[in-house]
């Protein structure tokens, strides 16, 4: 944030509560973050594992594969760099959604007037529907010439 910063969100009226509760929820994410690192840190040989199975698996089903396909053995660097791929994809999965979750939050916190339009009521579906069951459709339609 540049230097006047501080001075804008004075001139805004934003308040302390608010700064407080973004502070608030992005050390609770952190928390999280932290939690579910050591989580991934501990089934990390699980997982690996896991992947490795699943990778073998899927290369070596021919009911897959085309006829004239022939997929060559993997080599235990091949194995273990697919592996380690598929693990650390899982792990930037779990942690995203983390952060999303609180991203919102945060959102939710710097913006509430966006947040309280949304929840305002607006035409739902099941009242476009109940108004629209209520005209004839089809050939009844057609013989009171409503139709096409």
């Amino acid at each position: 944030m540049n230097e006047k910063g501080g001075f804008n969100q004075a001139a805004r009226g934003d308040d302390v509560t608010r700064a407080q509760q973004i502070k608030a929820l992005q050390e609770a994410r952190n928390e999280a973050l932290k939690a579910l690192q050591e989580d991934q840190r501990q089934r990390y040989a699980d997982d690996l594992d896991k992947a490795r199975r699943q990778i073998l698996l899927a290369h070596s089903r021919p009911a897959c594969r085309p006829d004239n396909a022939r997929a060559k053995p993997l080599s235990r660097e091949q194995l273990d760099r697919r592996a380690e791929w598929m693990v650390e994809a899982q792990y930037l999965r779990e942690s995203n959604v983390i952060r999303e979750q609180y991203r919102r939050e945060i959102d939710k916190v710097e913006h509430p007037e966006r947040y309280a339009r949304a929840e305002s009521p607006r035409g739902s579906p099941d009242q476009i529907r109940g108004l629209f069951n209520g005209l004839p459709s089809g050939c009844a339609a057609q013989e009171q010439g409503l139709g096409r």
